[in-house]
């Protein structure tokens, strides 16, 4: 939802040129596409843990933001991709 989206923006971490951010143990990236006179518009996605900064993560971890299992669970892009119901996720 919109409401989520802008949440997920709102307490998401810089990295490099993208956003990093995490939900329900699951990892996300969003990337600015454009800027308007509106303001900035992102592209979010959920991303594998195994994309997704390593120090942030960490950070995350220490934190009790994701478990372990989290981790585990959410490690690739296919596993991730399996959770979803087999779509496909995050950046080819």
């Amino acid at each position: 939802s919109a409401s989520v989206a802008q949440e997920l923006l709102e307490s998401a971490e810089p990295v490099g040129e993208t956003l990093q951010a995490t939900r329900n143990g699951i990892g996300f990236v969003a990337q600015r596409t454009r800027t308007t006179n509106d303001g900035e518009i992102w592209h979010g996605y959920p991303e594998a843990w195994d994309k997704m900064d390593a120090k942030l993560k960490k950070q995350w971890l220490d934190a009790g933001f994701v478990s372990r299992r989290d981790l585990r669970t959410y490690r690739t892009r296919g596993q991730l991709r399996d959770s979803f119901g087999g779509r496909s996720v995050g950046r080819g």
